[in-house]
């Protein structure tokens, strides 16, 4: 069906070019647009009709046809996507016109052929705004239950095995452009999943094989192939970015956990995150210890923040803190910290020695100390 709209603009700018009256009639053969002969506009045509009705694609009238609401002139069918839509008549003697009226129907065409395409990227455009919304805002369980078939509807595979990774940035930046260098990517696939959010920070979906152990053993390494053109683009031209990698779900419905993942270590790492690229997976203690309610961990470690003199107890924060990031590596640490191995070891053996534990030899006694350093750097936050 032609667009009334679309068939008065298109003859708008082809009267500035011809002096040929040209009509545009729709599918019920009915003159919708007319270039000079306005007064025809709402008039039946039967010749179109007929050409509608029957396989033909042209015809060319005389002045000796007689047909209603006919005048001499060249008709040709018009088609978008191999369907008849209407006909464009061009008025005038059939052997001066048949070239131009040819041109004019090339050119409706394919204007008509835009529009439409246009039309579709708008409407899934539209349909991917509230599959994503739905996806990681809306609560409501029962329109969530259809998640599965607004998935499919855009052509994503709702049981792919998929992670959120969310690109923050500083200030505000032109994420449709980043998006675009992000999708040229060989490594990006058609059940990627990108999104815009509302925060102004790109989020994508990253789709993987399914459960398969190359997957995991390999999906940072094809993570980061996926993203490295968008890297390369960011770092030339210093925009301050930091990554969020968040936990791998295999449902619709989990795949809001996975952001959320994203945004927990946006809010604990930003300040301190030395990599451009954070795992989650990295992190699932502190995430774990982070969702205990602090009253519980209060009713564990409380007589310690009152036992241990201050000074000792910025010892522990900072030591232990330290020594579990770098994974209990003396040397690695002590330059961390910017002091002397011999400094760390003599200030780590006060606290093994207070506590009467080797956290190097016991993982329960590391535990002790992780938690209990933990309490102690955030006890303050109780009373805020």
């Amino acid at each position: 069906m032609i667009d009334e709209v679309l068939a008065k603009k298109f003859i708008d700018k082809i009267a500035s070019y011809t002096s040929h009256n040209v009509n545009i009639i729709n599918e019920q053969g009915r003159i919708i647009a007319a270039s000079k002969d306005l007064h025809r506009v709402g008039d039946f045509h039967e010749v179109a009709w007929k050409m509608l009705q029957k396989d033909s694609n042209e015809s060319c009238v005389t002045q000796t046809d007689d047909y209603l609401g006919v005048q001499p002139g060249v008709n040709l069918i018009l088609t978008c996507k191999g369907k008849k839509i209407g006909v464009v008549g061009v008025t005038g003697n059939p052997e001066e016109i048949y070239d131009i009226a040819l041109i004019i129907k090339m050119s409706l065409e394919t204007m008509i052929e835009y529009e439409s395409h246009y039309e579709l990227i708008q409407e899934r455009k539209n349909s991917k705004q509230q599959f994503l919304n739905t996806l990681l805002y809306t609560e409501d369980d029962d329109i969530r239950k259809g998640l599965s078939a607004m998935a499919e509807t855009l052509g994503y595979q709702p049981s792919m095995l998929r992670l959120a990774v969310l690109i923050s940035f500083d200030t505000r930046q032109d994420c449709s452009q980043l998006l675009k260098i992000m999708e040229s990517s060989p490594s990006f696939t058609s059940q990627d999943i990108t999104h815009i959010t509302r925060s102004g920070n790109l989020l994508v979906f990253k789709s993987y094989p399914q459960n398969t152990e190359e997957t995991f053993l390999n999906y940072r390494i094809l993570l980061e192939d996926a993203l490295r053109e968008l890297l390369f683009y960011m770092q030339h031209h210093r925009i301050a970015f930091h990554i969020y990698v968040g936990s791998f779900q295999d449902k619709l419905t989990y795949y809001r956990h996975s952001f959320q993942h994203c945004q927990w270590l946006k809010h604990h790492l930003k300040d301190t995150a030395e990599a451009p690229v954070c795992y989650f997976y990295d992190y699932v203690r502190e995430y774990l210890t982070s969702q205990i309610p602090f009253s519980q961990i209060h009713q564990i470690y409380h007589v310690f923040s009152h036992s241990v003199a201050p000074d000792f107890q910025k010892n522990i924060i900072e030591t232990v803190t330290s020594l579990e990031e770098n994974n209990y590596n003396m040397n690695v640490t002590s330059k961390k910290l910017f002091i002397h191995k011999n400094t760390l070891i003599f200030r780590f053996n006060k606290i093994k020695q207070f506590f009467h534990i080797n956290p190097f030899q016991n993982s329960s006694d590391r535990n002790f100390l992780w938690y209990l350093a933990q309490y102690l750097k955030h006890k303050g936050d109780m009373h805020k």
